[in-house]
């Protein structure tokens, strides 16, 4: 990417948008301090400010492929991660479909190369992308996966889960300009696969060896991915609240509890027969 490129896009990448300012910035800072040193001289003005002008552009430009090349290798390092994390899901199907031949009789028929095939595809980690912190940080746990291969694929692809119905209702709102009407229910159940998943998480409890520091690390590593699964979360429950403005509140409007504390309950919290710990409350039972 050069600098016409950067200028000429028609883009919203707040990235972009950030590194247009800073090349701007490095062009205004360099004409400033060669005109503060050199404008009293007698160098023609204009051809001096030209030469400038070129001088901060060039400069620009370098910047440009500096910042261009490290984003290139950032994304090189979050490939290899993502696809660390994807072979270690094929492995693990392997490992199953190797374990289900041998289980099997003489008169039973092993998989197809075509039905291994489809099973690949659909166990693709085809949403990770969407959240490069938690590509990482699933690296950094992918020693987890020796300890409990099971309960690493299924938390791979719980949280897979979870950022494709983020991606999707993502990719709905882009294509037509309006939240798809179930995006309630699609956020139910991403609530839903986020217990799985610190569930999945919870699990390598029994597996890992009985270290306080194991234990410690293990601890660690579900209050992180309880904070990035939370943000994802929040990104979906701000296109639910958008999506309840849009159609208003009507019959089919579902209000969903998210990082909210339950409401005051008379009948929950005063025992019905008046006793002590209740103050001789009474609870009217009629409306």
């Amino acid at each position: 990417m050069d600098i016409v490129e950067l200028f000429t896009a028609n883009t919203n990448d707040s990235f972009k948008t950030e590194l247009k300012f800073k090349v701007c910035m490095i062009i205004i800072i360099v004409l400033f301090i060669f005109t503060r040193i050199f404008y009293n001289t007698d160098v023609l003005k204009g051809i001096f400010v030209i030469l400038v002008l070129g001088f901060g552009v060039y400069l620009s430009g370098l910047y440009i492929n500096v910042v261009d090349e490290d984003i290139n290798n950032q994304n090189k390092i979050i490939d290899y991660k993502l696809n660390s994390l994807q072979e270690k899901v094929y492995d693990f199907i392997k490992y199953k479909i190797d374990l289900t031949n041998n289980t099997k009789d003489q008169t039973s028929k092993d998989m197809t190369k075509k039905d291994t095939t489809i099973l690949f595809k659909k166990n693709e980690l085809n949403s990770l992308y969407i959240d490069a912190n938690v590509i990482v940080f699933l690296y950094s746990i992918i020693k987890l996966y020796e300890y409990n291969k099971y309960e690493f694929y299924l938390l791979l692809k719980g949280t897979n889960n979870i950022l494709k119905i983020r991606r999707e209702i993502e990719e709905y709102y882009n294509s037509n300009g309006k939240h798809m009407q179930n995006i309630q229910e699609m956020f139910e159940i991403a609530l839903q696969l986020k217990t799985n998943c610190m569930n999945n998480m919870h699990n390598f409890i029994y597996s890992v060896p009985k270290m306080k520091i194991m234990y410690n690390y293990l601890e660690d590593c579900i209050v992180a991915y309880n904070t990035l699964m939370t943000n994802n979360l929040d990104k979906i429950h701000v296109y639910v609240n958008e999506y309840i403005k849009e159609t208003g509140i009507n019959t089919q409007t579902r209000f969903i509890s998210y990082k909210q504390t339950k409401p005051f309950d008379e009948i929950s919290n005063y025992s019905i027969i008046p006793n002590k710990t209740s103050n001789k409350k009474l609870i009217d039972l009629y409306v």
